[in-house]
């Protein structure tokens, strides 16, 4: 009874998550009613398995354990020495630990590999979900430009192409599973035709550079697929610079900004997140504390692009040094750097084809996202595509063999 008690419940866990990433794009809403299931799931599974002694065993052994308590350290001392300690206490329990148990129970999660397909489907539903609400619209809504828009709702879309391009990639090259690679090869076509037809600077610098290193990683560590890693490598860049330099002049004009960093308008915002930075080098201002002092740094005359009002600076690691100081920024640089360092290394080892593909995938949505974090902040912004980021990055971390074994 106790066995098929468990295995319910973490059926029920693996749902729920996979709710939470297939509908976070549309509404906050079944994003936290499946956070709190998740977090009962989670909980009862604990005391299922350690009963009393549970608490003991809440945070599973990973190789970024370590940095990632410095960091979640930083973050306290940030909030108790805050500008504004209310506000920065609502924020860092309304977010922070909101993303950090989500990590934890993704971790938990793929703890049963099995798992791990059920996941990957679920965000190839979303991304197909996606895709197919953002073709939609441009032929059926009488407007020249609305790649912005899913189904007729004006979502921020940009993150989860970021997600989930590279994971679609990766899918495609090294699952053997069918019902994958055919999900996957869709999901792959369609995402890289949103990608480029959205216009996001920052999220198809984000993929191409991610994409590279997806290649790289197949073609050093399988030599039998290394000619269609290399194949397909230049396909996609020939395919990417073709649209890109196609006749749509608004996608030339974004294309052509990225070689032009004086008319950025987004260094007016980096340039005002240094400046707090400036102003509270070793703590930072406080949780949360950018998006209340950031117009007061603005630069005489407002900033570039004609927007009078900004929260956030565009720049995941800037803000995260303009709230919590150097030390959280060099916490949240180990953390990414010991994530990254042993994922590599976990793709060396010998395993099933499918979980090799699907580990893949999912650390090519984080290192996207971590790319894509040099021009916005969407990691540590909101409860939607922070959220799927988490529980990602979670899955990702949880899929490493411990240190010792690599």
């Amino acid at each position: 009874m106790k066995i098929k008690l468990k295995d319910f419940l973490e059926k029920a866990l693996v749902v729920n998550l996979s709710i939470l990433i297939i509908f976070a794009p549309f509404s906050k809403r079944p994003v936290k009613v499946a956070f709190v299931i998740a977090v009962l799931i989670w909980l009862a599974l604990k005391i299922l398995e350690f009963r009393s002694q549970f608490y003991k065993y809440l945070i599973p052994h990973t190789p970024l354990n370590k940095p990632f308590f410095f960091f979640l350290s930083a973050l306290i001392f940030s909030t108790v020495f805050s500008l504004d300690f209310f506000h920065s206490q609502s924020v860092f329990f309304e977010r922070y630990l909101f993303y950090f148990l989500l990590f934890f129970i993704a971790i938990y999660a793929v703890k049963n590999e099995k798992n791990s397909f059920i996941l990957a489907g679920a965000c190839i539903a979303a991304s197909l979900i996606i895709c197919i609400g953002m073709i939609w619209d441009p032929l059926h809504v009488p407007v020249k430009w609305c790649w912005h828009t899913c189904f007729g709702r004006c979502l921020n879309l940009a993150p989860y192409l970021v997600l989930y391009t590279p994971l679609s990639c990766a899918i495609v090259l090294l699952a053997r599973n069918k019902f994958l690679k055919i999900s996957g090869s869709v999901s792959f076509l369609l995402a890289l035709l949103c990608l480029i037809m959205h216009g996001s600077r920052g999220a198809w610098i984000a993929v191409l550079m991610t994409l590279l290193v997806v290649f790289f990683v197949i073609i050093r560590n399988n030599k039998e697929k290394s000619y269609r890693g290399l194949v397909l490598s230049l396909i996609f860049i020939l395919f990417f610079a073709g649209l890109v330099l196609s006749k749509s002049s608004l996608l030339q004009y974004r294309a052509s900004l990225i070689f032009s960093p004086g008319r950025w308008d987004r260094l007016d915002l980096w340039k005002a997140t240094f400046r707090i930075f400036k102003d509270h080098p070793v703590l930072g201002a406080g949780i949360g504390m950018h998006e209340k002092l950031f117009n007061d740094y603005a630069p005489p005359g407002g900033f570039a692009g004609g927007v009078t009002y900004h929260l956030h600076g565009h720049n995941t690691y800037l803000e995260i040094a303009s709230e919590s100081g150097i030390i959280g920024f060099l916490a949240f640089i180990w953390l990414c750097s010991v994530f990254l360092i042993n994922a590599m290394k976990s793709m060396s080892m010998r395993r099933e084809a499918d979980i090799t593909a699907i580990h893949l995938a999912f650390i090519g949505s984080v290192l996207a996202t971590l790319i894509a974090g040099l021009s916005g902040t969407c990691m540590i912004v909101g409860v939607q595509d922070a959220a799927v980021f988490w529980v990602l990055f979670g899955m990702a971390a949880g899929m490493i063999p411990v240190l010792e074994k690599i």
